[in-house]
C-alpha cells in the first residue's frame, strides 16, 4: 500500500473532488485518479461513489477513512522522529491576532527552536480556512467559527468595546454614555462575525432603538480604517485596534447597558492532521 494514494485518499475526501485535490496537492487530476484506482485495487474495493451531483463515500470508504488518517499520521510522525520533515511551520492568522499577540509567542517560538522556519499568511477568516483546506497551512488562528471540516483549540477571549475617532463630541460628554445616546451616529457593522448587522440590531432593539447604520462591511479591519476616518462609530474586538488606541487615535467609550459581547479566538486545522508544532501555540 502507498502512502501517496492514502494521501490523495484523504484529500479527494476532504475536499470533495478529484480537481481540487490535484489542485492542493500539485499534481494532474488523473494522477489522482490513478492513485484512488490503485488504493481501491489494493483494498479490493470500492472506495467513493461517482455521480453527476460529485463524490461521497462508500460505506467501505467511510470504514477505511479513520484507517487512512492514523495510517498516514504515523507516517508523518515517524518522519519528524527520524529527522525527515522539513524544519517549517505555516501559520495563517487573522490581521489583529498577527499584529499583537504572535509577535511576542514567536519570540518564544525562536528561542526554543532555532532552526525552524516560521511563516505567517495574513488574511480574514474565510481566507485562513480556504488555505487549510488547499494545504496551504498547517493550523490557523482565526475567530470562532463552527465547520465540521476541523478541530479546533480555545487561543484567547477578545473582548468587544465601543471605538471612536479621535476629536469626536461623544468623548467631551460629562456623563455617562447610553445607548440612546449613540443611536443617531453613522453607525459601522460588520457583514458576519460575533458582533454582526444583526447583533448590533438586537442590543439596541432591547432599549427600543434603532442603529443609524451607514455601513455594512465584510472585514473589520475595513471597519476599524473607516472610524479612524471619521466615516461612523462602531463595536470592535480590543486586539483590532491596540495599536491605535495607544497612538491617541482611536478612543473607547464606555456605555450603559453594557453589551457584554466577546469573540472568541482559536486555533483551527483539519480533521485527520497533526500539525507540527501545534502544542506550543495552544
Amino acid at each position: 500500500m502507498n502512502i501517496s494514494n492514502i494521501e490523495a485518499f484523504i484529500y479527494v475526501y476532504h475536499l470533495s473532488g478529484f480537481n481540487k485535490a490535484a489542485e492542493a496537492l500539485y499534481l494532474t487530476q488523473p494522477t489522482i485518479t490513478a492513485r484512488i484506482q490503485t488504493l481501491e485495487k489494493d483494498m479490493n474495493t470500492t472506495l467513493f461513489h461517482r455521480d453527476r451531483k460529485g463524490i461521497t463515500l462508500t460505506n467501505e470508504g467511510k470504514v477505511f477513512l479513520p484507517f487512512a488518517y492514523r495510517i498516514f499520521n504515523a507516517y508523518k510522525e515517524a518522519k519528524i522522529n527520524l529527522g525527515q520533515e522539513l524544519k517549517e511551520v505555516t501559520i495563517g492568522s487573522i490581521t489583529s491576532v498577527s499584529t499583537s499577540l504572535l509577535p511576542k509567542i514567536l519570540a518564544s517560538f525562536k528561542e526554543q527552536y532555532p532552526t525552524v522556519s516560521v511563516n505567517i499568511v495574513t488574511g480574514p477568516t474565510k481566507d485562513i480556512l480556504n488555505r487549510l483546506i488547499h494545504n496551504q497551512c498547517h493550523f490557523g488562528i482565526i475567530e470562532s467559527r463552527p465547520d465540521s471540516r476541523f478541530n479546533s483549540l480555545p487561543f484567547h477571549t477578545d473582548p468587544y468595546s465601543l471605538v471612536v475617532p479621535r476629536n469626536h463630541p461623544l468623548l467631551s460628554l460629562k456623563r455617562e454614555v447610553t445607548l440612546k445616546d449613540i443611536a443617531f451616529e453613522p453607525f459601522i457593522t460588520i457583514s458576519q462575525g460575533v458582533f454582526d448587522r444583526s447583533v448590533v440590531e438586537k442590543t439596541f432593539a432591547e432599549q427600543n432603538l434603532k442603529p443609524n447604520i451607514v455601513f455594512e462591511v465584510d472585514n473589520i479591519e475595513t471597519v476599524k480604517f473607516m472610524v479612524l476616518k471619521g466615516m461612523g462609530i462602531s463595536f470592535l474586538p480590543k486586539l483590532c485596534f491596540e495599536n491605535e488606541r495607544a497612538a491617541g487615535e482611536l478612543f473607547t467609550i464606555p456605555i450603559s447597558p453594557v453589551p457584554h459581547i466577546k469573540r472568541k479566538i482559536e486555533i483551527i486545522y483539519l480533521k485527520g492532521t497533526k500539525p507540527p508544532f501545534l502544542n506550543f501555540f495552544v
